[in-house]
């Protein structure tokens, strides 16, 4: 897993999230596929527990390609992290970027990230 250093002030924070996400992310991305970024909320607003990249193997099967720490992340702040990294989403027809809902546990979202098309 990627961390963040407690004492990292936020500049340090920030750009240590988007690489994170460049390596983990960028780097799990096969060409012309997908990543599912998945995230575990830590509470009701928006502050991420966990955030792991999960690659497609098959049809059927999935592989874990790592996580990144997300210790006092937000779903928003992850978003711009993705962009920042180069990396796309998905948008709902609100402009929003298209999460699903793990209903099994509630408080599990996934973001398909694709690159960046020039």
């Amino acid at each position: 897993m990627t961390t963040i250093p407690d004492g990292a002030t936020a500049p340090d924070r920030w750009t240590r999230l988007v690489d994170a996400v460049a390596t983990v992310v960028g780097g799990s991305l096969p060409p012309g596929g997908v990543v599912a970024v998945r995230v575990t909320l830590a509470d009701t607003r928006s502050t991420l527990a966990t955030c792991q990249a999960w690659v497609a193997t098959s049809a059927r099967t999935w592989t874990l390609r790592g996580e990144i720490d997300v210790a006092g992340v937000s779903m928003p702040d992850l978003e711009r992290a993705v962009v920042a990294a180069g990396l796309a989403f998905a948008l709902t027809d609100e402009s929003r970027p298209r999460w699903r809902v793990d209903r099994n546990h509630g408080t599990t979202y996934t973001l398909d990230v694709t690159r960046r098309v020039p």
